[in-house]
């Protein structure tokens, strides 16, 4: 329904009340044919959560920073909208002359003092860089793929080449400065077209694991091998931002796309995911595609990869894991690189697995 703030359950008095900044008597209608049997109160929001956040973008930025550099934690509106609770983790903030009114027009602001957020993702800051986790760098964040190594003992990443642009720039694994490698450039461009692969090189360890489970509870799999996806397969994805998501069927393994930016054009894979819901998003990209599987030899279950994740299309703000923000979208029409086409054509690096 458009207009609803917010959707309050009261479980004692088994009640529901919708706080709506739209018409009462149309949102009440309509609950009276999809919500029949449910006690509902519809009330009406003196103010809409949009207009409320034109409200708070009146003395900060669009990153959440004052006039003075301060960074905002956060902000709630009251359930009728008709307050804004500012959220502020400095408490010197509270002496400075920060020019924020107690009300606009007609919304009372008040403000907290301590309190501080942090993104709920994959993050790991130990050593032994796995691949489905948060890593940054130049000014953006991107997911951990696979190991890679070469002969001489050196490590690194195999993650998508649109994260990471230009020659050794350094990509650091979750929020720590544990190095994931610095950028090499395009690690796959021929004989035919080329991919969304980078190598991430010289990095400070690396890990035959692959973070597995949601966005915030989560652990490891081994990684038992690689394989060449087919149309018809159904493959995961394991982002640091959306968490693990299967059941995405593979429709074509020779999708070209071309993502501007002043980046090269890819040839990749493409799936739709067979319910409908988000598969990847921003901040996935360079996470690992495969599947969960049981290795015959021995029994051990793991992660078999086939992909570096991309891309999408047909994106929208409904995601799973992190929500949707300014900066990221979701879709279930996801992307990815074949590893296969790194694996067959680079004789100095190889990609890593438990044997």
């Amino acid at each position: 329904m458009r207009g609803v703030n917010e959707v309050v359950w009261d479980g004692d008095a088994e009640e529901v009340t919708i706080y709506t900044s739209g018409e009462v008597s149309r949102t009440s209608r309509h609950l009276a044919d999809v919500a029949a049997g449910v006690k509902v109160e519809v009330v009406k929001s003196y103010r809409s959560v949009a207009e409320l956040e034109h409200i708070v973008r009146q003395f900060t930025d669009e990153f959440g920073q004052f006039a003075d550099g301060t960074r905002l934690g956060g902000w709630h509106p009251s359930h009728d909208g008709s307050q804004i609770h500012l959220e502020v983790a400095d408490e010197a903030f509270k002496s400075r002359d920060t020019k924020i009114p107690a009300e606009v027009d007609g919304v009372v602001i008040d403000v907290k003092f301590g309190i501080e957020y942090e993104p709920a993702l994959r993050v790991d800051n130990t050593t032994g860089v796995a691949g489905g986790a948060l890593m940054q760098g130049q000014g953006s964040a991107c997911t951990t793929g696979f190991p890679i190594g070469r002969s001489d003992g050196a490590v690194g990443n195999l993650s998508a080449d649109h994260c990471g642009s230009g020659m050794g720039n350094d990509w650091t694994w979750g929020t720590s400065t544990h190095l994931v490698g610095v950028t090499s450039g395009q690690a796959y461009t021929g004989p035919s077209s080329s991919t969304d692969l980078e190598m991430y090189v010289l990095g400070d360890s690396s890990a035959a694991y692959i973070g597995w489970g949601s966005h915030v509870s989560w652990g490891y799999l081994p990684i038992n091998g690689y394989f060449a996806a087919a149309v018809g397969y159904d493959i995961c994805y394991s982002g640091a931002f959306s968490g693990s998501v299967c059941l995405n069927e593979v429709t074509t393994t020779n999708q070209f796309v071309c993502y501007g930016l002043s980046l090269p054009c890819y040839t990749v894979t493409r799936t739709e995911q067979a319910s409908g819901s988000p598969a990847v998003g921003n901040g996935d990209s360079g996470g690992p595609a495969g599947l969960v599987t049981t290795r015959p030899s021995d029994g051990r279950t793991g992660f078999y990869g086939t992909g570096i994740i991309s891309g999408m299309t047909n994106a929208s703000s409904t995601c799973a894991g992190e929500p949707s923000s300014a900066t990221r979208e979701c879709s279930d029409i996801a992307l990815f690189a074949p590893v296969e086409k790194f694996i067959n054509n680079n004789v100095v690096w190889f990609v890593g697995y438990l044997p």
